[in-house]
């Protein structure tokens, strides 16, 4: 059972003045009020209110108003007098204002009525002292409709102030309430006697219960902060701010995004708290909100190398709370498939250049593109050769006979296939024909990637260094598991009686050795100067790297692959088909349209097995033929001109035209895969595409053609291009 007492009146809750709104979009009505020797102002230096000896409010007429002002703010009406607050720039002490006094403390004294007042006047000084800045442009903004709204004149928004609604609890230690929580003031209040009952805003989306009990979990049992698993240092190193900087709004808004960038928390709250004992000093407290890290997710793809897959991944972004990233992703495909364990630092500790460190662990099977060709057949396994004249050129090592009505060795390796299914050889849907060449690949990487900031971790480098190694075991295998280090092109006839001469014989493996291994060190870097890291309109990058692999013994290649690329983008605004390319008057145009242009290039030096030579054709190369149809070669060269543009909700559109050319480099491939599948090694594609926007990244349904002819070939891409 509650009682009240009609008589009580909250502090804040007796404002006699009338609010007028309907004065505040009249800007002449309200300029005349201004001028008024009726009106009265209160003003305020340093958010602390004007007051006489008694301890009354100062109010002062229009004639005595300084001219140095940083803001001014209509209250309301009162007795047909108009009634503004006026915010005093900090250098200035005008009279006859006699002393400035803090709101708080002046509260204590003040009627009801006046408290009121004081209440609004300070609450929407201080809103527009703290957001002189659009938050859609970041434009400066300016006081509009009387103070009560900010107007940004560059985007035309208008900006109201906030009003967050505040739980104040009483929280008990059970149904009696013998006892309660109080909290103690750590402000200006701190050297009182004097406890109150927790409060706090109530977020977004969050009801009043849940916002009793998330402020009153927010300390432990000895009345510390309750710390989530983040560690301390993983914050603090994102913070630019140093003891004793002045202070810098910017400055504190960039170490808020960043701390967002980290994607471990989500919410930053900043509280400036004030220090008694040194006026113009604030403590700056960052109250984080830890999000979920953990991720476990899966699905199923179709891909040309993996054919149709199931996938399945679990992550770990924040591991031991210190920003590191775990996780594996294990992959089973009609062609093959991947197991793979991954780490990476961000940003190794106390390192002042920011440098990042990854490293893996990855167990794969897969049908090399280098051994396939979409017109002309594909490279097969082959037990061995025999290169004496006889008719047993090769062994599919398979068992077949009554082979053209005799025992005779097939001549094409297709015709050896079928004659083993007709012998009642089974061939499963995962063995993909059998005789496909497979590679089992074992082994694991690391590199270090370092920004060149000068030791400056917060600056903004366009430059990055990356220097890493590598190790791999590669076995060519089919897909039975049989060691297979020979194959031999699927169309390949012989000379009549079944021979195939030992140059027609490819070595999948370099040396024709059963397995290869690969030990390099890599050396890359990068410029980046693009203004968008997913849909870039201008800017430019640049990135160029080396791999030195050595050779430890006779079936580990020596060799050097050098790659490089260039991508320019100019912003055009040529096509308007979305909407947010035609904006009405005052909104900002929502048109990201530009032409991409992008020269990549490479070469090989050193004898470099087959399947670690440059592939050309693809999604993500000459778009006119499938994934490696073009060439197979030890160096490349391939330019790109695109046009992209929006048109409607999350769909795009795209223009481009490849060109891309081996250089005549097939032949100089050990084995020359490419030329015995008849690749091109030189072509130019011209297509159109459109982009889907998906929360996975963009996907690219294409069509382009092959050199200017009617030949269309359909790809689907993940992420653009370039």
């Amino acid at each position: 059972m509650y009682t009240v007492d009609s008589n009580f009146v909250h502090t804040f809750a007796g404002n006699p003045l009338d609010r007028a709104q309907h004065l505040r979009k009249d800007q002449a009505a309200l300029g005349a009020l201004q001028r008024s020797d009726t009106s009265r102002f209160l003003v305020f230096h340093q958010l602390k209110v004007a007051t006489n000896a008694s301890g009354s409010l100062a109010w002062i007429p229009q004639s005595a108003l300084p001219s140095e002002l940083k803001s001014l703010v209509f209250l309301g009406l009162k007795n047909g007098a108009g009634h503004f607050a006026a915010s005093l720039a900090a250098e200035v002490t005008p009279s006859p204002i006699e002393a400035f006094s803090d709101c708080r403390q002046a509260v204590a004294g003040l009627s009801v009525e006046d408290a009121g007042i004081v209440s609004q006047a300070r609450a929407m000084l201080d809103w527009h002292q703290r957001n002189p800045y659009c938050a859609v442009c970041g434009n400066p903004s300016r006081a509009s409709r009387g103070g009560q709204v900010r107007q940004c004149d560059s985007c035309n928004k208008h900006i109201f102030p906030r009003t967050d609604p505040v739980a104040i609890m009483l929280i008990q230690n059970d149904a009696k309430g013998e006892f309660c929580l109080l909290g103690k003031s750590q402000g200006r209040m701190a050297q009182s006697n004097f406890y109150s009952a927790l409060a706090g805003f109530v977020d977004q989306g969050e009801s009043l219960e849940e916002a009793v009990r998330r402020e009153g979990d927010d300390t432990d049992e000895n009345g510390n902060p309750i710390r989530g698993k983040t560690k301390e240092w993983v914050v603090t190193r994102e913070v630019s701010i140093q003891p004793g900087d002045p202070f810098n709004r910017n400055e504190l808004e960039r170490v808020i995004k960043r701390l967002y960038a980290t994607q471990l928390f989500s919410d930053v709250k900043v509280t400036l708290r004030p220090v008694p004992q040194e006026p113009g000093e604030v403590v700056i407290v960052l109250g984080i909100v830890e999000q979920s890290t953990g991720q476990l997710s899966g699905g199923l793809g179709y891909s040309q190398s993996q054919g149709v897959f199931g996938q399945m991944q679990l992550q770990e972004t924040n591991f031991l709370g210190r920003g590191w990233n775990v996780g594996t992703n294990i992959t089973y495909g009609q062609y093959g498939g991947l197991a793979n364990l991954n780490f990476s630092d961000p940003w190794i500790y106390g390192d002042k250049h920011r440098t990042s460190f990854r490293t893996s662990l990855f167990l794969s099977q897969q049908v090399p593109q280098v051994f396939q060709s979409e017109e002309n057949g594909n490279i097969r396994t082959v037990k061995g050769y025999i290169n004496n004249g006889s008719n047993s050129a090769y062994e599919t090592g398979r068992a077949y006979t009554n082979v053209n009505g005799g025992n005779a060795v097939p001549d094409d390796v297709n015709l050896a296939n079928d004659a083993a299914l007709a012998a009642g050889d089974t061939v499963s849907w995962f063995d993909y024909e059998g005789d496909t060449v497979v590679l089992r690949k074992t082994g694991g990487s690391f590199s270090f990637s370092r920004p060149l900031n000068g030791g400056n971790p917060y600056k903004d480098a366009k430059w990055n260094v990356v220097a890493g190694m590598s190790f791999a075991e590669v076995r060519p295998i089919n897909f039975a598991g049989e060691s297979r280090p020979y194959g031999v092109s699927s169309k390949k006839r012989g000379d009549g009686n079944g021979v195939v001469d030992k140059d027609e014989i490819v070595c999948v493996a370099y040396n024709c050795a059963d397995s290869n291994t690969l030990i390099g060190a890599r050396f890359a870097t990068t410029y980046n100067t693009l203004n968008n890291p997913r849909n870039p309109t201008s800017g430019n990058f640049f990135s160029a790297g080396t791999e030195q692999f050595l050779g430890i013994n006779s079936d580990s290649p020596t060799f050097n692959r050098l790659r490089a690329s260039y991508t320019q983008f100019f912003p055009v605004d040529w096509l308007k088909l979305h909407k947010g390319c035609r904006p009405k008057p005052g909104e900002q145009a929502d048109c990201p349209q530009a032409i991409g242009v992008q020269i990549k290039g490479g070469a090989i030096m050193g004898e470099a097995p087959p399947y670690e030579a440059f592939c050309i054709g693809g999604s993500n190369s000459i778009r006119g033929w499938y994934n490696c149809d073009l060439a197979v070669s030890k160096a490349f060269s391939e330019v790109t001109i695109e046009y992209r543009f929006p048109l409607i909700s999350i769909f795009s559109g795209e223009l481009f035209m490849d060109a891309g050319t081996d250089f005549g480099t097939q032949a100089d491939v050990p084995g020359e895969p490419g030329l015995l599948l008849n690749k091109e090694g030189s072509g130019v594609s011209v297509g159109t595409g459109v982009i889907v926007t998906t929360p996975v990244g963009p996907i690219r349904l294409e069509m382009a053609t092959k050199n200017f002819s009617s030949d269309y070939r359909f790809n689907l891409g993940v992420g653009w291009k370039f």
